[in-house]
């Protein structure tokens, strides 16, 4: 997965989640967990991998997101 995908070149992801992706990476630069921090925080969020690549899914109100 590009670190810039979502917060910078995917016309899909809403600006506010790109506002968002931004923020935490500029904070969590030097957090550890690597690629598993990433991947855990982007689930919470609705992003998925699927077999064609990864996908945003709109969470329902009270299932976290941004």
């Amino acid at each position: 997965m590009s670190k810039t995908h979502f917060s910078e070149k995917c016309i899909q992801t809403p600006i506010v989640v790109k506002e968002k992706l931004t923020a935490l990476q500029k904070s969590n630069k030097r957090a550890s967990g690597g690629k598993h921090y990433w991947v855990d925080g982007l689930k919470v969020h609705g992003i998925y991998e699927d077999g064609k690549g990864l996908r945003f899914r709109p969470l329902q109100s009270g299932q976290g997101g941004f």
